[in-house]
C-alpha cells in the first residue's frame, strides 16, 4: 500500500509559560509566520494551516504560503486543556495515510529535514510511525533519585555515559487511522517509532520566556537568511 503524509501545522495564541510568543516579533517575523512560510517548503502531499482565531486566520490571509490549505478547528480545540480528540480533531479530515504534525515552537527546524523524514517513510515499509530526536550521552534520574542508566562514574564527565536519544518534539509523523479510531499514535516500543535524528540546533524547542529570548537573540545574529529565507517578512 503506497504511503501519503499531509504535515499540520497547528497554532492557537494561548500561552502559559511564555506570554504572547507566537505573534512576538521574531528575527524579523514571528514564530508563527516563520513556521507558516516554511511549511510552503516542505515536501508532502497535503500541507495545513490549522488554527480557529482570527488574527492566525488575518496572518494566512496575508501571507498566502504557496501550496498550504487553510483547516479550521473549533473554537474549543484552542481554548483551554480540552481532550486530545477535541484539540486535534481535524487530524481526521485529513485524506493521507498518515500525519506529520510540525511544530511552530521550532523556528530553526530546515523544512528539508521533515522532507526527508517524510520521504523516508513514505519509501520504507518497515516504518509505519516516527518522531524527531537527538542524540546524546548523559546521566538521566528518575523521580526517586535513582539511576536511569548504567553510567561509568570513574570519571567525572559524559564520554563514556550511554548514548540516549531524547524526543525533540519538532514533528511526529503517525497513521491518520491510529488517530481516527482512539489509538496511541505511537506503538511505544523499538521501531515504533523510528528514530529520526535531528541536528541538535534544529531541536530548540521555544515554550518558556527564556527560550523565547535566547532563541531570538541566536536568531538575530547568527541566522544565514539565505538557508533561512522565511525568517524576514
Amino acid at each position: 500500500m503506497s504511503r501519503s503524509v499531509a504535515v499540520m501545522l497547528n497554532a492557537r495564541l494561548q500561552s502559559s509559560r511564555c506570554k504572547d510568543k507566537m505573534l512576538r516579533p521574531f528575527a524579523g517575523s514571528s514564530l508563527v509566520e516563520i513556521a507558516l512560510r516554511k511549511l510552503a517548503y516542505v515536501d508532502a502531499d497535503e500541507r495545513f494551516f490549522c488554527v480557529a482565531e482570527a488574527p492566525l486566520l488575518e496572518l494566512f490571509e496575508r501571507v498566502r504560503p504557496e501550496g498550504v490549505e487553510l483547516l479550521l478547528r473549533a473554537p474549543e480545540a484552542v481554548a483551554g486543556d480540552a481532550p486530545q480528540s477535541v484539540i486535534n480533531a481535524h487530524y481526521g479530515r485529513a485524506t493521507t495515510t498518515h500525519i506529520a504534525f510540525m511544530n511552530a515552537c521550532h523556528p530553526f527546524m530546515l523544512p528539508g529535514t521533515l522532507s526527508r523524514a517524510i520521504d523516508q517513510l513514505e519509501s520504507d515499509p518497515h516504518i509505519d510511525a516516527m518522531t524527531s530526536t537527538v542524540t546524546r550521552r548523559d546521566w538521566l534520574y528518575g523521580e526517586d533519585g535513582a539511576p536511569l542508566l548504567r553510567v561509568d562514574l570513574s570519571i567525572g564527565d559524559t564520554k563514556r555515559s550511554p548514548q540516549v536519544h531524547r524526543v525533540a518534539h519538532a514533528f511526529h509523523i503517525f497513521p491518520r487511522e491510529r488517530f481516527v479510531s482512539g489509538d496511541p499514535i505511537f506503538r511505544d516500543i523499538p521501531g515504533d517509532p523510528f528514530l529520526f535524528g535531528i541536528p541538535e540546533e534544529e531541536a530548540v524547542d521555544i515554550d518558556t520566556e527564556f527560550e523565547f529570548r535566547m532563541a531570538h537573540a541566536y536568531a538575530e545574529r547568527a541566522v544565514d537568511p539565505d538557508e533561512h529565507p522565511w525568517f524576514r517578512a
